[in-house]
């Protein structure tokens, strides 16, 4: 779908604007079995999905109350899809009670769904790195896997000595969307030597966004189009009231392309059209565009990251 320092993709769905980030500190996870390379492409996979199991363990062993609960999920998880922010530390918290008769349920399938995510992940990263043209041979990302708050919302996490970090919530209506759309920012990150994070230029995040949805597209195919974006949230009215308003929500983001969305206005809010998420429907229209008609996906991900803002105004002002 991804906001301080931390991650892009939140795809609200994914870090979009960029990024959704871990509201406390990331969990220390055992590492889990790597899957096996595929032509040069290495993941090195974190249990968090343990680490959840331990958590809600001892929130059940006997009555507790939500606030202990809280305290509880802070102290021995920590983990959610949300800004890096107070605001986020509060959505964290009504995520978390809101979800919590869900987990019942979801606890038995959480070996299966941890064994699909696992198999989904070499597979769809070397689609996404031939797509890019990113032959390096050394390319490894680090997924943490984990059980998220029924949120849809995967993200992509900083780089830590150059590899970058896909956090997946295995509980995710499309997996296989989900790590294709943040495998992309992650080569994104590798190929175009990015650095900025969760408080990127607009165009940047627009950008990048846009490209991880198409992306996903590409190498996922199959699904409805309202599963690559922040539709998987908002319904399908989402992307039809996005696509048909288009001209007015790239006109009315494009003077703010320079500066990063500090209060989320153009992503968990309305934008200037009244559309939740305008950043991510700007990079679906703008991207989908660019794609058919004058660029290739090797091309947009090797533009210079101090140029993104000025390349996406460009590009909306010939729309």
């Amino acid at each position: 779908m991804p906001r301080a320092n931390a991650c892009l993709g939140r795809l609200l769905f994914g870090c979009v604007l960029a990024a959704v980030a871990w509201t406390m500190s990331p969990p220390r996870v055992a590492l889990a079995q790597s899957p096996p390379a595929e032509q040069g492409v290495h993941v090195r996979v974190s249990d968090g999905v343990a680490k959840f199991e331990r958590f809600y363990s001892l929130a059940t062993a006997s009555p507790i109350s939500p606030d202990e609960r809280w305290s509880l999920w802070q102290k021995d998880y920590g983990l959610a899809a949300v800004p890096p922010t107070p605001f986020g530390r509060t959505l964290a918290r009504k995520q978390l009670d809101a979800a919590w008769d869900r987990y019942a349920a979801l606890v038995p399938r959480l070996p299966a769904l941890t064994q699909n995510a696992q198999a989904l992940a070499v597979p769809t990263l070397g689609a996404v790195a031939r797509l890019f043209g990113d032959d390096d041979p050394t390319l490894t990302v680090d997924l943490i896997l984990f059980v998220g708050q029924f949120d849809n919302n995967a993200f992509a996490g900083p780089m830590v000595h150059d590899v970058p970090t896909v956090f997946l919530p295995v509980e995710m209506t499309d997996p296989d969307v989900a790590l294709a759309h943040e495998f992309a920012h992650a080569v994104h990150k590798h190929v175009g030597h990015l650095s900025n994070g969760y408080a990127s230029p607009i165009g940047e995040a627009l950008l990048m966004e846009g490209i991880a949805m198409r992306a996903a597209q590409q190498v996922r195919p199959g699904h409805d189009e309202a599963a690559y974006t922040p539709a998987t949230v908002y319904g399908s009215t989402w992307l039809k009231t996005c696509e048909g308003n288009a001209h007015s929500i790239l006109k009315g983001i494009a003077p703010h392309l320079a500066a990063a969305d500090a209060d989320g206005r153009f992503t968990y809010g309305t934008g200037t059209t009244g559309l939740n998420d305008e950043l991510y429907c700007a990079g679906w229209v703008l991207v989908g565009d660019l794609i058919a008609h004058r660029h290739t996906f090797r091309q947009l991900v090797r533009i210079p990251e101090a140029d993104m803002p000025t390349f996406v105004a460009a590009a909306i002002a010939r729309d």
